[in-house]
Formats: structure tokens, sequence, C-alpha cells
């Protein structure tokens, strides 16, 4: 998800955002830094200010898929969040879906350095979409 200046929606913990809040009604219960005692408008602070908003390219992905690292576009340094993954594996992932896309999670077993015992610790956690 990406935010109209086209920088990813990060959680608190600077994870990608998956899903969406409604904002319509935060002004008049966060603080927002801009409110002047007594000033008008009461205590919903000062108006105006950038709005900023997100929206999804393409298709939105399956609910199921959003918190999933998908094999065809991870970056190296995403595909190494998972266990057992480091620089050469993930560089040898990137490596054959540029040649062909993965269709399936076990076309990982076609590469060098996953076993099936592997695959079935990270099983969850990918997918192809």
């Amino acid at each position: 998800m990406l935010d109209v200046n086209g920088k990813p929606m990060l959680d608190a913990n600077g994870k990608p955002r998956h899903r969406a809040i409604d904002a319509e009604f935060v002004r008049a219960e966060l603080p927002t830094g801009n409110r002047i005692p007594g000033a008008p408008g009461g205590p919903f602070g000062l108006q105006g200010g950038l709005f900023e908003s997100w929206f999804w390219l393409g298709d939105r992905p399956a609910a199921r898929d959003l918190n999933k690292i998908s094999l065809n576009t991870a970056t190296v340094d995403e595909l190494k969040t998972l266990p057992h993954i480091g620089n050469a594996l993930a560089a040898r992932i990137v490596a054959a879906r540029s040649a062909s896309p993965f269709q399936n999670i076990e076309d990982l077993l076609k590469l060098h350095g996953i076993t099936k015992e592997m695959l079935n610790e990270i099983r969850d956690r990918i997918t192809v979409n």
C-alpha cells in the first residue's frame, strides 16, 4: 500500500501496513500539537494542513496474503526476514524468478539450498501472488 506520494505506508513498528484505518473523525480525538487554548474552533484545534491518503495500485491482495512475502516481488532484504534465508539464498530466489516466475510455493524446492523442512517452516509466511 502506498500513500499519494508513493511512499510505503508503515505501522508503528516500521512494518508495511496492509490494513486501512477510518480516520474521518480522528482530529477531535488525537492531539495534534496545534491547539491554542481559548482560540476559535474549540477542542478541535486549527483547521487546514496537508491531507495525505493512500490507495491500492492494481488489484487488492486477498486478506490471507496481506502479511505474506511474495516470492515473485520481494526484495532481497524482504526475503532475508524469512528463517534460514540469507544473502546468497535470497539472491538465488530473485535470480530464479527473473528467469521464470514462481507458479507455486513448491517451486522453491528446485533451488539449491532449500529443503522440505525449510519450506514447511516458511510456508505460512510466503506466497507467489
